[in-house]
């Protein structure tokens, strides 16, 4: 059977006075993904950097990686890769040049084959020339991430590494995610969105310093309509259908004001009313433009030469 990437419990960790997390309990085999999810301060990236070594935590004992928690050595930041949340390349070297010295660290042979092996992977190949700090936020996630995975470690610790891109960029990185954990790679990531959380089979919960979990996404999602409806999870769909037909009803509402501009219609001149945010006839110039006679009744109406008047739908 194979060993556990991560088995920590009851981790702890203070500033002073300041309980910043409490209570961490995992155990992360091979293959699995498990989210930190929690409002940003919560703790999440504090339990990143004790499992990543560089905090010691106060309470609690465990492995990652099979190295003591509580006394981490260079064995251990050779098996796991580390994306912080902030970009952490050197700006003044080119994608290629932070490849290659992030290959000669972790001291692998022939850095050169690793570095066109992950622009092929990962789909580098149109920057491999630039600067690093001259790339758009969206490439300077993909190059970090790739920096991550060069020396293909079994565990992966990402902290927050979708905020901010685009959907295609955070659905590739998710791809990816997927297919190294089918690989056997461990992954722990943490996120602020509860969306992105639904990925993640298991995620562990912060909320005021306090972990909760490991649980299932739809167990949170279901406490969390508990305590907005103020009782129970069976009493909290009832509302949430409700908010549901709500919105149904404005939908409706919206259609007839829309209905009854139209048959209000003193005026070819159509304009947009602020107020209402609807667009109907009944805001017509107080001097619209004359067509002249020579103009042919399909052309597009003449726009007004002043300012719109009230709305004659909400009389804003």
């Amino acid at each position: 059977m194979a060993e556990p990437l991560i088995h920590v419990a009851g981790l702890a960790k203070s500033y002073g006075s300041r309980t910043v997390v409490r209570d961490v309990t995992l155990r992360l085999m091979p293959g699995a993904i498990v989210g930190l999810v929690g409002a940003n301060g919560g703790g999440k990236t504090t339990t990143l950097r004790m499992f990543a070594g560089l905090l010691r935590p106060d309470l609690g004992s465990g492995t990652i990686v099979g190295d003591d928690i509580r006394h981490p050595g260079t064995a251990r930041r050779a098996r796991i890769g580390y994306m912080p949340q902030r970009l952490s390349l050197y700006p003044e070297l080119s994608v290629a040049e932070n490849l290659r010295f992030r290959a000669d660290v972790h001291g692998l042979l022939d850095a050169k084959g690793h570095v066109e092996t992950a622009a092929a992977r990962w789909g580098l190949a149109p920057v491999l020339a630039t600067r690093f700090e001259r790339l758009s936020g969206g490439w300077g996630r993909r190059v970090q991430f790739a920096a991550t995975m060069l020396h293909a470690p079994p565990l992966l610790l990402l902290d927050e590494p979708t905020a901010g891109l685009d959907v295609v960029t955070r659905t590739d990185i998710w791809r990816w995610l997927i297919e190294l954990a089918g690989r056997g790679h461990g992954v722990v990531i943490a996120t602020h969105d509860l969306a992105e959380a639904e990925r993640c089979p298991m995620i562990l919960h912060y909320r005021d310093g306090q972990v909760e979990g490991p649980i299932a996404p739809s167990e949170l999602i279901e406490k969390k309509w508990s305590r907005n409806a103020g009782g129970s999870g069976r009493r909290a769909r009832p509302r949430r259908r409700s908010v549901i037909a709500l919105g149904r009803i404005a939908a409706v509402a919206r259609v007839e004001v829309l209905r009854w501009c139209a048959r209000v219609r003193p005026s070819p001149c159509w304009s947009w009313c602020r107020r209402c945010r609807c667009c109907c006839s009944a805001m017509r110039s107080a001097r619209p433009r004359r067509a002249s006679a020579s103009r042919s009744l399909r052309q597009r109406p003449p726009m007004p030469l002043t300012r719109p008047a009230r709305c004659t739908a909400c009389r804003g």
